[in-house]
C-alpha cells in the first residue's frame, strides 16, 4: 500500500471519528449510539454497565448512571466518564472523571511514556505534587504503570490525578481518574474497581463504513 492510500484510510478513520462521535473542540460531547460503542452486563453487578468503544479500542465498566462523552480539548480526543448532572468544565469539590485516551508516542516503555507524561503535566501544572511515585502493576493481565499526584485548580480545589498507564500491542493507553482530593481519598477502593476492569484491543472501523 502507497503512501497516499496509507494516508486516505487515516483520514477516513479520522472523519468517522469526528462525524460518529460529534466531537467538539471544547468541552465534552456526547456519542451516539450505532455499531461504533455499544452497554453490555457487568460482572460487578446491575449497578454497573460496560461500555465497549470500537473507535477507541478499549472497553471498561462503569456505573450505571454515569455518562461519558468525547473530549477534544488539547488536540487528541479522550473518553470522558462522569457522573450524572456533573459540569465537566467546572472544578469543584465534587468533580470526579475517568479519561481514557492513548500516548501518541512510537513503541516505548511505560517508564519512557511516564516520563514524557510528567513533562506536560509540570507544563500545565509548575506546583505538581507527586503522592505515590510510579509502581508497576497489572491490569487485566497486561503491564501498566500507575502513580497518584495533585494539583491545585484556579478554584482553590485540589485535584488528584491517578495515572495507570496501560501497555498493550495496540501502544500505551492511558486511564487517568481526576477527582477533587478529598472525593478520591473516600472513593478509591470504588474507582479502583473500575479501573481494574480495563482492557485494550486494536480499534476498529464498523463493518460496512
Amino acid at each position: 500500500m502507497n503512501t497516499t492510500s496509507c494516508l486516505g484510510l487515516r483520514l477516513h478513520w479520522f472523519a468517522l471519528l469526528f462525524v460518529a462521535l460529534g466531537l467538539v473542540a471544547d468541552g465534552v460531547s456526547s456519542a451516539p449510539a450505532g455499531p461504533y460503542y455499544g452497554f453490555y452486563p457487568s460482572s460487578l453487578g446491575p449497578s454497573h454497565k460496560v461500555l465497549r468503544h470500537n473507535l477507541f479500542g478499549f472497553q471498561i465498566d462503569m456505573p450505571s448512571d454515569w455518562n461519558f462523552g468525547v473530549n477534544a480539548r488539547g488536540g487528541l480526543p479522550v473518553v470522558l466518564l462522569y457522573p450524572p448532572n456533573m459540569n465537566t468544565t467546572q472544578i469543584t469539590d465534587a468533580y470526579q472523571s475517568i479519561e481514557i485516551g492513548s500516548l501518541p508516542l512510537p513503541k516505548i516503555s511505560l517508564e519512557e511514556a511516564h516520563r514524557h507524561l510528567m513533562t506536560g503535566m509540570r507544563m500545565a501544572h509548575p506546583a505538581l505534587r507527586e503522592v505515590e511515585p510510579p509502581v508497576r502493576v497489572k491490569v487485566q493481565n497486561a503491564e501498566a504503570l500507575q502513580s497518584l499526584f495533585t494539583w491545585q485548580s484556579k478554584s482553590q480545589v485540589e485535584i488528584a490525578e491517578w495515572v495507570t498507564l496501560v501497555d498493550n500491542a495496540h501502544g500505551i493507553r492511558s486511564v487517568t481518574v481526576r477527582s477533587a482530593y478529598g472525593l478520591f481519598k473516600r472513593q478509591r477502593g470504588m474507582l479502583r474497581s473500575l479501573t481494574a476492569t480495563f482492557q485494550a484491543f486494536e480499534p476498529r472501523v464498523p463493518d460496512g463504513e
